[in-house]
């Protein structure tokens, strides 16, 4: 018995000495993981991603971009094939950008390679001239379940509501297609850190909803900012949970115990140069549910659960 266990151990410590290979992750892989746990380098249409997170096969038509995401091909000029076409006469703002700290915002926000599939995650009504619009932004997380496993819902606004855009996370993080990005309670604008476009965002301090025509005269425009330049410092929204970032539009909400609405209203200027007055008016899914958290300062359980935004929006011109 002896001469086994002595065997045993003489064999861990062979094990050892030569070096077990480490399992593929974000620690271990620059590229992405593919099935069977082998780091892979993420360039390639069948196994396309990096970080250490699951690769991702692009569907038919996509090509694995340069920050190894699934993409439209781009044509001349420089522009995806589809989805970001100006409308008629109106000039863009900007042109694509890198997303400098793109690796930092992927470890940050636990963000995934594949579109977020939630059935019906947006739903229009028409509310005056603008929209009143029901976000699903649990991103797989229900039942009482706060961590997403899920990409954002990702979506532009059009004369006709707000238009889901079928991306990962890592694909928004080189696509212009996309102005406005929900998940639970955060909400982030394409520009910045958060992607390649310009979308930005101004507060309209002391005028409710309902009033707003266009944005202050001399308003001071935000993009989302929350890595430092050096991509090393993290800006969270400042109500202690460290994990959710401040982007341009957090002012929605206050922390304490529960989100609470600040009734804040915001105009969003998208990359094409329109204004867009925007609010939120619920993070639980029920209106009673919202109510408990602001009349009690505390969630209001599993009666309403969060991550089911409705919003309020209207194209100003």
């Amino acid at each position: 018995m002896r001469s086994t266990v002595v065997a045993l151990v003489l064999a861990a410590v062979s094990l050892t000495a030569c070096g077990a290979t480490a399992p593929c992750g974000t620690s271990t892989c620059a590229g992405c993981c593919d099935a069977s746990g082998v780091c892979r380098t993420g360039e390639g249409v069948d196994a396309c991603g990096r970080g250490g997170l699951a690769c991702a096969a692009c569907a038919a038509g996509l090509v694995c971009g340069p920050l190894r995401a699934c993409v439209t091909p781009t044509v001349s000029g420089g522009e995806p094939d589809g989805g970001a076409t100006p409308d008629a006469g109106a000039q863009p703002r900007c042109g694509k950008t890198t997303v400098t700290c793109s690796d930092q915002v992927i470890q940050r926000l636990n963000l995934f390679t594949t579109p977020n599939t939630t059935p019906n995650a947006l739903v229009d009504a028409i509310d005056g001239a603008g929209f009143s619009t029901e976000v699903n932004a649990t991103a797989g997380a229900v039942g009482g379940q706060i961590n997403p496993t899920q990409s954002f819902v990702y979506a532009k606004f059009t004369p006709n509501g707000l238009e889901q855009v079928p991306l990962s996370d890592t694909a928004a993080l080189e696509s212009l297609e996309w102005d406005i990005a929900f998940r639970r309670f955060i909400v982030r604008l394409n520009g910045g850190d958060s992607g390649p476009s310009c979308v930005q965002a101004t507060i309209v301090e002391g005028t409710p909803y309902e009033r707003v025509t266009a944005a202050p005269a001399g308003a001071t425009w935000q993009s989302d900012d929350y890595l430092s330049d050096d991509c090393m410092m993290f800006r969270d929204d400042g109500f202690g949970l460290m994990t959710p970032p401040l982007t341009a539009l957090t002012p929605y909400y206050n922390y304490a115990g529960c989100v609470k609405m600040t009734n804040r209203t915001f105009v969003v200027r998208t990359r094409l140069g329109r204004a867009v007055k925007f609010t939120v008016q619920r993070y639980y899914q029920t209106e009673v549910g919202q109510q408990v958290c602001e009349t009690m300062s505390r969630a209001p359980g599993a009666s309403a659960p969060g991550g089911y935004l409705k919003v309020r929006w209207q194209l100003l011109d």
